[in-house]
């Protein structure tokens, strides 16, 4: 993880925003199963320098995250007793709420965004009331600048996915994150480029417009959880079998529309509890062990089912042909006449 600062407050000032704009409220950083990029930046050692001054910024008040706003703002006291806002979140959006944002912090953005990296952007502006802040005071921001977190695949991932398209699955990309990080990933791991749509471009299609668009498109950016759970009911209906995996909270919607809902061990409760399966390892390549698994019992179950019936086949035949005749008569008795020691028969009444 680095900080790239967008203005003359360095990358310490852009460090220790974005570690105060957080949803969590333990003193000692954000909390187990929280956001996990508020995770992966209190455990950098980037930040490691900046936390003993976070006592010395009182948090007064907190707007959460959503996935309409993708932001989060905090209301902080500085030393110096005044009130500053800080807005962290999606990029598009912090900087469509900034003034004078430089054209170099633009371009910068853009370089990381090429590079696959994930990008969070922090924004600060002064307040003058304690009061909790709302979706209305997130305007008129100064951008201080670009959290870049590394967020490469799996060593292992490429492999799987190729697993998994031998196999006659096919892999679609549906997340929240820049389209053009998702494009990226997925060229680096080999998955073949079908076009991206985002969130926005899902909201111009019916849902008979989107049951077509899935199967020529790989990626699903900047989507929402009903979004997720929109397009797994869409490919449904088109008649297709649905296994969505996913390990967070905004994933549940999507879990519980599938198929099969899958997910892993290490995913927050809310994503394990809506899931079908879950996954001991965090690993692909599991699935399509799964996969393989499944078809070798099937196929099995199959011919167990065919060798059976075919065995049988003279009883069934010869019962099917027998059942349109007449039951045949009772049968006699035969009793033996305790006088003659000879046999007699009884009719049947």
């Amino acid at each position: 993880m680095r900080a790239v600062p967008a203005g003359d407050d360095g990358s310490d000032a852009v460090l220790r925003w974005g570690l105060l704009c957080t949803e969590n409220t333990a003193a000692d950083g954000p909390a187990v199963g929280g956001n996990p990029l508020d995770q992966a930046l209190w455990q950098s050692r980037a930040a490691a320098g900046e936390r003993a001054a976070l006592a010395g910024y009182p948090r007064l008040a907190v707007l959460p995250f959503d996935h309409e706003r993708r932001m989060v703002s905090v209301l902080v006291r500085d030393p110096t007793g005044q009130l500053v806002l800080i807005t962290k979140g999606a990029p598009e959006t912090i900087l469509d709420r900034c003034v004078d944002v430089p054209a170099a912090a633009r371009e910068a953005l853009q370089a990381e965004f090429a590079a696959g990296n994930r990008v969070v952007a922090v924004a600060t502006r002064p307040a003058t009331s304690t009061r909790r802040p709302s979706a209305e005071d997130e305007r008129g921001l100064r951008l201080a600048g670009l959290l870049v977190f590394l967020d490469p695949p799996k060593q292992d991932a490429a492999e799987a996915l190729r697993r998994l398209a031998g196999l006659g699955i096919a892999v679609k990309v549906v997340t929240g994150d820049n389209p053009a990080v998702a494009v990226k990933v997925c060229r680096d791991l080999g998955l073949v480029e079908g076009g991206a749509l985002t969130g926005a471009d899902l909201d111009t299609l019916d849902d008979s417009q989107l049951a077509a668009a899935i199967a020529h498109t790989t990626v699903f950016a900047r989507v929402s959880p009903e979004d997720k759970a929109r397009i797994v009911r869409a490919q449904r209906r088109s008649g297709g079998g649905v296994a969505f995996l996913g390990d967070g909270v905004n994933d549940a919607l999507a879990l519980h529309a599938a198929d099969v809902g899958i997910s892993v061990d290490s995913a927050t409760d809310v994503a394990k509890d809506a899931a079908d399966v879950i996954l001991l390892d965090k690993d692909l390549n599991v699935l399509a062990d799964g996969v393989t698994e499944g078809r070798r019992i099937f196929a099995n179950t199959l011919k167990y089912v065919l060798m059976g019936t075919s065995s049988n086949f003279g009883t069934m035949f010869s019962a099917a042909g027998a059942s349109p005749f007449p039951p045949t008569p009772s049968m006699t008795s035969g009793c033996a006449s305790p006088r003659t020691g000879t046999s007699r028969s009884s009719a049947a009444s």
